[in-house]
Formats: C-alpha cells, sequence, structure tokens
C-alpha cells in the first residue's frame, strides 16, 4: 500500500514538473506580429490583383467588351499599385520602426529574448 501511494505522489509530482513550463506561458507576450493596418493593406493588394485577373478572365471569355475592360483595368492596376506601394511602406516603416537586432537575427516587436542566441533583449526604454 505504501508503494501504491509512493507511486501516485511521484506520478503527481513528474506530471506537474512536465507541465510547469505549459502552466507558467500564462503570463507570456501574446500580440501578433503583423499589426491590422499592414494586414488589411495585404489583404487590399490581393483583392485588387485577384480582381484584375478575374475582368482578364471575362474579357478572354467575351463577357467584357473592349472600352469596360480597359476602363476597369486601368481602375483596377491604380488600386493594386496603390496597395502594394502602402504594404511595402508599412512593412518597411514597421521593420525600421521596431525591429530589435541581437547576432544578426531580427526579433519581431515585443521579443524579450533573441530567437537567434537566447540572448535577453533591452528595448530602447529600458
Amino acid at each position: 500500500m505504501t508503494l501504491f501511494i509512493l507511486s501516485i505522489l511521484m506520478a503527481g509530482v513528474t506530471g506537474l514538473y512536465v507541465a510547469r513550463p505549459i502552466l507558467a506561458r500564462r503570463a507570456a507576450l501574446l500580440a501578433d506580429v503583423t499589426p491590422g493596418e499592414v494586414q488589411d493593406a495585404d489583404m487590399r493588394r490581393t483583392a485588387a490583383l485577384a480582381s484584375l485577373s478575374e475582368i482578364e478572365y471575362e474579357f478572354l471569355a467575351g463577357k467584357l467588351d473592349e472600352t469596360d475592360y480597359a476602363e476597369l483595368r486601368r481602375k483596377l492596376s491604380r488600386e493594386a499599385l496603390s496597395a502594394i506601394d502602402r504594404a511595402d511602406a508599412l512593412r518597411t516603416r514597421r521593420e525600421s520602426e521596431s525591429s530589435l537586432q541581437c547576432c544578426e537575427y531580427r526579433n519581431p516587436p515585443g521579443s524579450r529574448f533573441c530567437g537567434g542566441c537566447g540572448e535577453p533583449l533591452l528595448a530602447a526604454d529600458e
């Protein structure tokens, strides 16, 4: 009976030891690596490029005449180019402003430790 109680106790301690890292992650930083404005710009770019390919197929299938196709293509091309420029500008601005670099590894914003070497990172305000 003592052996049974001791084995249950050891199993419980072992289970807690294994589950400790999982339970400790409750206080971990939970944030998107990519902010909403960059995701929005990427989605606008994707939608504009998909619309361009769709009107191309409709023109080739004979569903659009040449004047409508040219007008839609010009409008969607402008939208796609502006969305691409905006997404690229937001992405480069975000990377230049907020990435922490350590040992030639670019860490995402909010990182507390380097993903390359594991050293603690100090934010600019600390």
